[in-house]
């Protein structure tokens, strides 16, 4: 008769593990200590409680996540308005000064010319 309390099955092969003495599984990279909820939580509720903080640990990394990546999106978008308007008044600047100059120029030439055919 078969031992019922034997660790190798014919078919599963050896249930203890991969033999390696830590808690993971090689074949997928599953860590087997995590997966199992406690039967009592430490607020002597049941495993639902552990679930529930779970989802709600998850819920606020992930709100946390978004409204840190909102803040560094507009902090960038501002740094690059502020950027590109000290540029713009540059070269807006130089192009007044350069149609300020040829305002005067054509100016000049039409005094200039009024008194030719004076």
């Amino acid at each position: 008769m078969a031992d019922i309390h034997a660790k190798d099955d014919e078919f599963f092969g050896d249930m203890t593990g991969d033999g390696d003495g830590d808690d993971h599984d090689n074949t997928n990279g599953i860590v087997t200590s995590d997966i199992t909820a406690p039967s009592i939580h430490q607020d002597g509720q049941g495993g639902m409680s552990f679930y529930e903080e779970r989802a709600n640990n998850d819920r606020f990394r992930n709100l946390g996540y978004h409204e840190a990546y909102e803040s560094t999106k507009e902090q960038a978008l501002q740094k690059g308005f502020e950027d590109g308007y000290k540029q713009s008044i540059d070269i807006s600047h130089r192009i007044g000064e350069q149609v300020g100059q040829l305002g005067t120029l054509w100016m000049l030439q039409g005094q200039a010319r009024s008194k030719a055919e004076e």
